[in-house]
C-alpha cells in the first residue's frame, strides 16, 4: 500500500491546491478534476509535494 502524500498544485492564475494522493500523476488528475468541477479556465503550473511531507 502506497503512502499518500500532501501535494500543492499551483495554478496559472495565482491560486493553488493542496491535494492528498500517492503520487503527482495523480494529484494532477485530482487537481483536473476539481478546476473542472468550479468551472474554471485555470492551468496546473507545477507540482510540489509539502515539504513538511517529504521523506
Amino acid at each position: 500500500m502506497s503512502k499518500s502524500l500532501t501535494f500543492r498544485v499551483h495554478l496559472d492564475d495565482g491560486e493553488h491546491l493542496d491535494i492528498d494522493a500517492a503520487s503527482s500523476a495523480a494529484a494532477r488528475l485530482a487537481a483536473q478534476k476539481r478546476i473542472e468541477a468550479a468551472e474554471s479556465t485555470a492551468l496546473i503550473r507545477k507540482i510540489k509535494v509539502l515539504k513538511s511531507e517529504r521523506a
